[in-house]
């Protein structure tokens, strides 16, 4: 899926910049690979499936991202939000900034 960058703040881009340099540099990840790749899984001490790492695949539905979402904001003690509402919220905190 070709995509683009949408303009954000300064501190949420570099966060992303810092990640996509982690995938090119440390993971060895190229341009057909994932943004945001599934969990690599393999069988821990207990026996049980474990994520070990990255995989190369993309994650092949949205539950992994929503749980990642939901237990941030249990942490934080807030109410859940999901993935895209942040993209109507930087949309209208965009539109709000504009002369």
């Amino acid at each position: 899926m070709v995509t683009w960058f949408f303009p954000v703040w300064e501190n949420i881009e570099q966060i992303v910049v810092d990640w996509v340099r982690f995938l090119v540099e440390e993971k060895r990840f190229g341009p057909d690979d994932p943004l945001f790749p599934a969990s690599q899984m393999a069988v821990g001490a207990s026996g049980q499936f474990e994520a070990v790492g990255l995989s190369n695949d993309p994650w092949s539905t949205t539950g992994p991202i929503r749980a990642i979402f939901r237990g941030a904001f249990e942490r934080a003690g807030l109410p859940y939000f999901n993935p895209h509402s942040f993209r109507s919220t930087i949309v209208a905190e965009t539109r709000a900034e504009l002369p």
